[in-house]
């Protein structure tokens, strides 16, 4: 009873070690690919900033020139020199900004800052309809190692807890012996086990039961957690697909902006 419980246990107590040890190694590569997804997104910012830069630059110079031709206000001239130099300091903004995203990736690889590789641009991803976010939620519950870690560390607490309820009567005890008796040597044998008169294992039993309430508090607490997360990321994800197409003209504005001001610029000079 008691022993077969306590081995329950430490079969528990190995599947939740194993299932820790495949946690932090998924927290490890999550890690590293949140850094590395920062400092590459960090990198085409900079690059979106500088070409911002250059094109509000040139639209700044072109109302520059029609404010001194009297064909624009103060104001319109004044507005787009100050863009032009809002757009400049959030390219140093920018700058700095990456500046840190690769040395933070750098730190999660235990390399420095100078030995990271070039990093690839990142390409708009493919963005397909998503499941419906209870389905999310099943495939987290049932694939994510730290439920199963909770889960064994519950069952271990368990198996621990019913090991001590069933140590208020003691383990069975096989004796024997040899005694002399009269001149002749006699053996004898018997089996004895200690009543639970006076200790019925109480404070062995009220430590486990804490643990076994204290392990079933964190594992509900977990999959409440992971419930809530897996909801809140498929409710940005269906924001942003939804945001995408708007998003993925922002480039072929700009430079239609800037096309537009360069054509002023030049119809402006050879008048």
């Amino acid at each position: 009873g008691r022993r077969l419980a306590l081995r329950q246990a430490a079969g528990a107590g190995r599947q939740r070690v194993h299932a820790d040890a495949a946690a932090e190694r998924r927290d490890a590569e999550l890690e590293v690919a949140r850094a590395w997804l920062h400092a590459a997104a960090a990198d085409g910012a900079v690059a979106v900033v500088s070409r911002q830069v250059a094109a509000l630059a040139e639209i700044a110079r072109v109302d520059a020139t029609r404010l001194r031709e009297g064909l624009v206000s103060d104001a319109v001239g004044l507005r787009t020199q100050l863009e032009a130099d809002r757009a400049r300091v959030s390219q140093v903004t920018a700058t700095g900004d990456a500046a840190r995203a690769h040395a933070q990736l750098a730190r999660v690889l235990g390399l420095s800052a100078d030995a990271l590789p070039t990093l690839a641009a990142l390409a708009a991803p493919s963005m397909p309809a998503a499941p419906d976010s209870s389905t999310l939620t099943a495939i987290a519950l049932r694939a994510r190692p730290e439920v199963l870690a909770r889960e064994s560390a519950l069952r271990e607490a368990q198996r621990r807890y019913t090991a001590e309820r069933r140590g208020v009567i003691g383990d069975m005890q096989l004796q024997g012996g040899t005694k002399q008796t009269s001149g002749f040597m006699t053996g004898q044998i018997g089996l004895a086990m200690p009543l639970p008169l006076f200790n019925r294992n109480a404070a062995a039993r009220q430590r486990y039961r804490g643990e076994y309430a204290e392990a079933q508090t964190l594992r509900d607490d977990l999959l409440n957690q992971i419930a809530g997360s897996v909801t809140a990321a498929w409710l940005a994800y269906v924001a942003s697909r939804g945001a995408a197409q708007a998003a993925s003209t922002f480039d072929a504005r700009g430079r239609e902006i800037a096309r537009i001001a360069t054509s002023e610029r030049d119809r402006r000079e050879a008048i």
